[in-house]
């Protein structure tokens, strides 16, 4: 039975041309950002020392964090912050961390992340776009198998989705996008669900959905409900006062 999920290709595009974008764009939009001062303020040259020490390699971990190092204990370096943080740096190459670097370097932290690159901890503007992009498609076209509503029986369609996660896994790897990496987890899922389902069971949940039940409350007197539930008329309608016990 044929029961095909439509295939919407405008958001798994817009994602590859967002990042494409970034590639080859991506020193040309720092080296504007710099020519005109963006983010070069004096507290911008101070988060940027913060992370300039020895032993630290990217020196964004530290500072640069927009929840974990906002300034809310100085208002007044909140516009700075936020010109630094989220306009000059979130578009940059490297991007800001995910996790700050005090987080990091707690022991447990590290034990659970030993042998993880660092650049897995950075996301930028671009790759978050199409990150998210990206996630949204992947369970767009999940969302079916997920549900219910569609099965894999085909090995050209399964092979379809298999090639479509396999481009994700590749582009995550090569990026070291993490929300790529989630697309290419949900977008397995998927695959595997909507292989799993039973196709007739999908069968007869569209058929079924077609279907409303639909209740209607007939129209009624207000009277007739009073004199239904009046005492009088519940004991006359008994007959208790003829019982032979009373």
């Amino acid at each position: 039975m044929n029961n095909r999920t439509k295939y919407k290709p405008w958001a798994e595009a817009s994602s590859h041309y967002i990042r494409e974008f970034a590639h080859n764009n991506g020193e040309i939009i720092y080296e504007w950002m710099k020519k005109n001062g963006i983010g070069e303020s004096m507290y911008g040259k101070y988060l940027d020392s913060l992370g300039s020490k020895p032993g630290v390699f990217y020196h964004r971990l530290y500072g640069h964090h927009p929840v974990y190092d906002f300034p809310l204990d100085s208002p007044e370096n909140i516009p700075d912050f936020l010109e630094h943080v989220l306009v000059s740096d979130l578009f940059t190459k490297q991007g800001l961390p995910i996790i700050p670097g005090q987080i990091l370097n707690n022991e447990v932290v590290k034990n659970v992340f030993d042998g993880v690159s660092l650049e897995w901890n950075f996301v930028n503007g671009f790759d978050l776009l199409a990150g998210t992009l990206a996630v949204y498609n992947s369970y767009k076209i999940s969302a079916d198998y997920f549900n219910q509503k569609a099965s894999i029986e085909e090995l050209n369609k399964l092979g379809k989705r298999l090639g479509i996660t396999t481009i994700h896994v590749a582009l995550a790897l090569s990026t070291c996008n993490p929300l790529l990496l989630i697309s290419s987890a949900v977008s397995m899922a998927g695959t595997l669900v909507g292989t799993l389902n039973n196709p007739y069971k999908v069968y007869f949940e569209k058929l079924t959905d077609k279907y409303k039940v639909t209740t209607v409350v007939e129209s009624y007197d207000i009277d007739k409900v009073v004199d239904a539930y009046d005492i009088d008329n519940v004991i006359e309608s008994y007959g208790i006062e003829n019982r032979d016990y009373i």
